[in-house]
């Protein structure tokens, strides 16, 4: 009987409620700021119209020119970068004719919504144009602009002396980073 009772008790402590323990969890967030992206777009060609040859150097400031626009739309506040691949001539369309083209060492300009133009030499671009920080992030980038070159180092020119007659073109990339 003896052996009857230590099966009993020990059933009675297999059985018995197991301790309760506390579960506790706590939650941390991984996080990351990815900047949206600048939407950046051309908004008109590097134009210098119909010209004769004998017209020899031509300005971006003549009549029915347009510089080249770029308009681009970022983060209020934050900076961008800018810098231009820019062609040394233009090649005439379905031939291999070219023209040279030079840049003034002011001939670039960027100025953000709401802000003052600032002039910059294209071959170099320029680093740390800020957006402005109560705008709307918009800005605008040119190649012989805004509006007639005010001197020499604002212009863009192309020399078409003794060129045959034809199309000339080259592309000129403008790249934008912002920081």
């Amino acid at each position: 009987m003896r052996r009857t009772r230590l099966s009993l008790a020990s059933l009675v402590l297999l059985c018995a409620p197991a301790p309760i323990f506390a579960q506790e969890a706590a939650q941390a967030f991984g996080e990351i700021t990815v900047l949206a992206s600048t939407n950046f777009a051309k908004s008109s060609d590097l134009q210098f119209g119909v010209h004769n040859a004998i017209e020899g150097v031509i300005s971006i400031g003549c009549s029915g020119c347009t510089p080249a626009r770029f308009d681009g739309l970022g983060v209020a506040g934050r900076l961008v970068d800018i810098a231009f691949q820019l062609p040394s001539v233009l090649q005439r369309v379905g031939n291999t004719a070219t023209v040279p083209i030079t840049y003034g060492s002011d001939a670039a300009a960027f100025q953000a919504d709401g802000g003052t133009v600032v002039r910059f030499n294209p071959a170099t671009g320029l680093a740390g144009a800020q957006l402005t920080p109560s705008g709307t992030g918009g800005f605008a980038v040119w190649l012989g602009g805004p509006g007639a070159p005010a001197n020499a180092a604002q212009d863009v020119q192309v020399n078409i002396t003794g060129a045959g007659g034809g199309t000339y073109r080259g592309v000129i990339t403008a790249t934008i980073i912002q920081h």
